[in-house]
């Protein structure tokens, strides 16, 4: 059978080819790939290489493609706005230090994006969360710093500034590692890990009081049955892993409009979105709001 033939009867039963530099063949999706066509492609396999590899070199768009192989970013900063490989780099490791410090989602997204607007206009400026020497919202070297005390303000701790004592916090970039992965393993393995010890998933008494109060309040807040019953079970599922994450709308600093007033008094809005109302996050200013349990059911 002819090469072309081979291609295109794959190509009438959903599947492309493609020749890789080191001499394979490589066919997607896997799934709609059965034995009749893995028997096809492999006994014409020196056949279809040939004819794969003439087809790419008389496409006028194959060195655009070599070319984009070999430098991933050449249409990326400074070519253009799109954030290059090194940039989105230090974005997720940024993001991810911020987490860590509690800083909600939303304000971590914007703060990011403002860090990178500063690296590319060469600013030198610097936001406390950044550094080293922050532990919550104290800061560890504020005589060095020359502030009037180690509390820092909220909005302080993200404004750009210039500060003697500013020392990098270091970034969880390792070479060759997505940045994404190097904090998400640790916890993934944490959270596994303690969901081996659960044996159960019987409430107790104490569990379901709660559960109907937590269900009550998000009512309350304008949630729709089916998403308050989603978020009081994940709620149920957090406490008995004793995660320390929360979402706004346990938050007594949440209004029944949805807005909150640290969020607003740190960035300028206070409204809080629809997925960060339910999402777990670690927050500075969280505050746990009263529920109304039974007597007898502790929270």
């Amino acid at each position: 059978m002819q090469a072309a033939t081979v291609v295109n009867t794959l190509h009438a039963a959903g599947v492309t080819i493609t020749a890789t530099p080191d001499g394979t063949i490589q066919a997607r999706p896997v799934s709609a790939i059965t034995g009749e066509l893995a028997y096809l492609i492999r006994t014409n396999k020196p056949a279809l290489l040939d004819y794969l590899r003439q087809q790419a070199a008389n496409d006028p768009g194959h060195a655009d493609d070599q070319a984009d192989a070999a430098d991933p970013d050449r249409w990326n900063w400074p070519h253009s706005d799109a954030a290059n490989s090194a940039e989105i780099a230090v974005m997720v490791a940024r993001a991810a230090l911020f987490a860590q410090r509690g800083l909600p989602h939303d304000w971590s997204s914007a703060l990011v994006d403002k860090l990178l607007k500063r690296d590319r206009e060469g600013d030198d400026r610097r936001a406390c969360l950044e550094c080293l020497h922050l532990t919550g919202r104290t800061c560890g070297s504020w005589r060095q710093a020359g502030i009037g005390g180690a509390q820092l303000p909220a909005e302080l701790t993200a404004k750009l500034q210039r500060c003697p004592a500013f020392q990098p916090a270091p970034l969880a970039i390792e070479k060759g590692v997505p940045p994404s992965t190097v904090t998400a393993a640790p916890a993934a393995e944490k959270a596994a890990a303690r969901a081996k010890t659960t044996s159960s998933n019987a409430k107790t008494a104490e569990e379901t009081a709660l559960m109907a109060v937590r269900l009550a309040r998000f009512a309350g807040l304008g949630l729709d049955q089916a998403a308050a019953a989603k978020m009081t079970n994940g709620l149920l599922a957090r406490d008995r892993k004793a995660d320390r994450k929360h979402c706004c709308a346990e938050c007594e600093r949440l209004s029944s409009r949805h807005t909150c007033a640290p969020l607003k008094r740190a960035l300028g809005g206070g409204r809080v979105s629809d997925s960060m109302l339910t999402t777990l996050h670690q927050c500075r200013y969280f505050k746990s709001a009263p529920l109304a349990t039974k007597e007898g059911a502790t929270p």
